[in-house]
């Protein structure tokens, strides 16, 4: 039985890039002969996202590597956002490749291969996981693809068809043993020689200079600036690169994983630790609109992203307080997110 649900919600114009419409996907065949993890599943959503996943003909033992094929068929217009991380349950994901596959004219086709080991006895399961799309209008689609289960076939069938083992050899008695254990003192000796003597060229080297976060910041920034990328109408790489150097500076400020989270994550992980920085939403809005919705903003407004980032970077600085208490007049200002 194949089940597919949607749901949309609206926050407003500004947070319409992270509205989620999930559309939820369970799989469950039935074993007649072949088995369900023979099989094949394609859900068909509205002729929008076509999702099919193969997995192997036969059994497995445990250790035996297996593939799990994802295959994605969607409007050109979709944007597939590959996931960070997967749940790979009692199975060993070895890897994960994703490949492009020809398509018709205004449709897409991705497929993604995981090669997996089975370290459970009874059978090798690939928990459901969720592949999201991102729309030209920033809504998101989630599709989920189900658990895919392959049979694991024991070895020996019972115990009859296992032999019974032989008798255990005895080697005579000669002093290979202490030959042996003096080697593995020997051995034993000369790596604690060589940790201590690394660890004393460690002591002696020069300790790594740590550039301040938010000089890295403005420094990159300013490089940006003088590229002329919103002359050259580049719009899209110039708000990916400043983006980037505004959650690079978060990641090194606040110490939360910025690079891999959606605009409404970064700002609900911040809110949670209470920093909330002013215009950090709005800015990273606006990039998404530019990045994913074909988003055009006029010269004026591009050329202000710039100015916006310098803000959060400035005013989120921490203050430096001067021996006699008061505040250093040179250093940054702390702000909305300090």
């Amino acid at each position: 039985m194949v089940a597919a649900a949607a749901r949309s919600t609206s926050r407003g114009a500004r947070e319409a890039l992270t509205v989620t419409i999930g559309v939820a996907i369970w799989v469950t065949a039935i074993a007649a002969g072949a088995g369900d993890a023979a099989g094949r599943v394609e859900v068909d959503l509205g002729e929008r996202v076509r999702f099919e996943r193969s997995v192997p003909d036969d059994s497995v033992t445990v250790g035996e590597r297996f593939t799990v094929t994802w295959r994605f068929d969607y409007p050109d217009t979709l944007d597939l956002l590959a996931p960070p991380a997967l749940d790979a349950g009692d199975c060993r994901l070895l890897s994960l490749r994703w490949r492009e596959e020809r398509a018709p004219a205004g449709r897409a086709h991705r497929a993604a291969d995981l090669v997996l080991i089975g370290l459970d006895l009874e059978r090798a399961l690939l928990p459901e996981n969720h592949v999201d799309f991102l729309t030209p209008s920033g809504d998101t689609v989630r599709v989920f693809t189900g658990e895919a289960a392959v049979p694991v076939r024991r070895l020996a069938s019972d115990d009859a068809d296992l032999a019974p083992l032989k008798e255990q050899w005895e080697a005579p008695r000669s002093i290979v043993p202490w030959l042996l254990g003096a080697a593995a003192a020997i051995a034993i000796a000369l790596a604690a020689w060589l940790l201590w003597k690394r660890r004393r060229r460690g002591a002696d080297a020069a300790p790594e200079v740590q550039l301040p976060a938010d000089f890295v910041a403005l420094t990159e920034l300013s490089r940006i600036e003088r590229m002329g990328l919103v002359e050259a109408g580049e719009l899209k790489r110039y708000y990916t690169l400043v983006v980037d150097a505004v959650r690079r500076y978060l990641e090194a400020r606040y110490g939360v994983d910025a690079m891999d989270r959606t605009t409404h994550e970064l700002v609900a992980v911040l809110g949670a630790r209470g920093h909330h920085v002013d215009g950090l939403e709005a800015l990273l809005g606006e990039a998404d609109l530019v990045k994913f919705a074909r988003f055009t903003p006029p010269r004026a407004a591009a050329e202000g992203a710039i100015g916006a980032a310098r803000e959060i970077v400035v005013r989120t600085t921490p203050r430096e307080t001067a021996p006699g208490g008061e505040a250093d007049g040179t250093a940054a200002a702390a702000g909305g997110g300090a």
